[in-house]
Parts: C-alpha cells; sequence; structure tokens
C-alpha cells in the first residue's frame, strides 16, 4: 500500500510529460501554420 501514491505520481508524470509533448507539437503545427 506505502508503494501506491508514488506510483500514482509516478503516472501522472508521465502523463504530464506527454501532455508537454503534445504541447509543444501543437504550438509547432501552428507556427508552420503561419
Amino acid at each position: 500500500i506505502s508503494n501506491a501514491p508514488k506510483q500514482v505520481v509516478e503516472i501522472e508524470k508521465q502523463k504530464l510529460k506527454t501532455a508537454q509533448e503534445n504541447l509543444s507539437k501543437i504550438q509547432q503545427q501552428i507556427i508552420n501554420l503561419n
């Protein structure tokens, strides 16, 4: 049970990293459109 919160934190960190990468891709696409 003590490991559960740590696992949740790692999962959320990975989600955040993925979201940031997707945001960077979208921003690059917007730059390319302009």
